[in-house]
Order: C-alpha cells, then structure tokens, then sequence
C-alpha cells in the first residue's frame, strides 16, 4: 500500500513539474504565442517547424535535441547550431539572433550536406529525413507539396544545373518568411524565419 501511494506521489509531482516546465517556458519566452497568433491571423499554411521542432520555442528543441547544443559562427548563417540527420547526408541549420536566449533559434534552413562547407561541430541526430510542419523535406517531388505553394510568389532563375524555381512567402503584418527552392521539381533547399515585430 505505501508503495502504491509513493507512485502516485512520484506521478503528481512529474505532472506538476511538466506543467509548470511549460508554463513557465510560455511565460518567459512569449513568442510561441506570437507564433500562434501568426497562424490564427492568417489563412495561408505556415511552416514553423521541422521534426517537431518549432521556431523561437525553447521547449520544444530541449524535448527533441537535449539542452547542450553546439553553437558556432558558421558561414553567413552567424550563430547557429548545425545538425545532420543519420547518415549524414542532410544539415538542419538553426540560427539566432546575435544576444539571443539560449537553445531559442528563429531561422531554421534544411540543406543537402553537400551544398555547404562542413562546419567543424555538428550535432547529429537519430532523424533519418528532416521533414517540416508542411511536410517539406529534401528530394520530395513539387507535387507532394504543390497545395501548398499555390499561395506563395514563384520565381524561376536559369543556373548551369537547369532551372531553379523559388517558392516564397512573407506576412505584410508579421515578419514571417519562408523558401523553398527547387530544381527539376525536386526540393533541394528550404527555410523560414520570424523576429520580433
């Protein structure tokens, strides 16, 4: 009996600890209500997250990635925490602001490993695809996610390799935006971001 009362005591107290983590994470962080209230505000589909994995939301990058992450000046990405999926062969790139709080990233960009420098420090995760809120991820077909691109501005640009077509989306009254490049209708590179208003 006094065994069964200390699990339900040791339950309690991990729920209570849970929800104050979350509570307390709302309170001192407040841009995941920001991120909310873009996607109540408008009828266009935001991607905001990779892997579950939600922009400016420092809980739930501890919950996926642990709370130590690497964070490095890379290239023109600036402070940013670099990881690669299983096999290496795809980087998430998480940046933030210079001075901002720790492990809460507001740009998030997913590449092929073999379109930028290595950085020295990379953080490599169990995820065999980086895959966003959308369903987005690296190699899948414009058709998988043709819906929705139907809102953003499409661009095309000729390079060597062919034709490059640039979907892209930013809010007029939030300063959202997104990319998602792709050649011969594959996706090949895509990210988004938000900073304060």
């Amino acid at each position: 009996m006094a065994m069964k009362v200390e699990l339900i005591l040791v339950l309690l107290n991990s729920l209570f600890n849970i929800q104050a983590c979350t509570g307390q994470g709302r309170i001192e962080r407040g841009k995941i209500d920001v991120a909310e209230h873009i996607k109540k505000e408008t009828s266009v589909p935001l991607d905001t997250s990779v892997n579950g994995i939600i922009l400016d939301d420092t809980v739930s990058l501890n919950n996926i990635l642990g709370k130590r992450l690497p964070v490095i000046n890379f290239s023109n990405y600036g402070e940013c925490t670099v990881c690669s999926n299983i096999d290496g062969t795809e980087f998430l790139i998480l940046c933030v602001d210079y001075g901002g709080y720790i492990n809460q990233y507001d740009k998030f960009v997913v590449v092929p490993s073999h379109s930028i420098i290595q950085p020295k420090r990379i953080r490599k995760t169990l995820f065999k695809k980086f895959c966003s809120g959308l369903g987005a991820y690296i190699g899948c077909d414009i058709k998988e996610i043709e819906k929705q691109m139907l809102m953003m501005n499409k661009v095309q640009y000729k390079t060597t390799e062919g034709v490059e077509t640039v979907y892209s989306q930013s809010l007029p009254d939030w300063p959202y935006h997104c990319e998602y490049h792709f050649m011969n209708n594959r996706l090949v590179r895509y990210e988004f971001d938000y900073h304060d208003p």
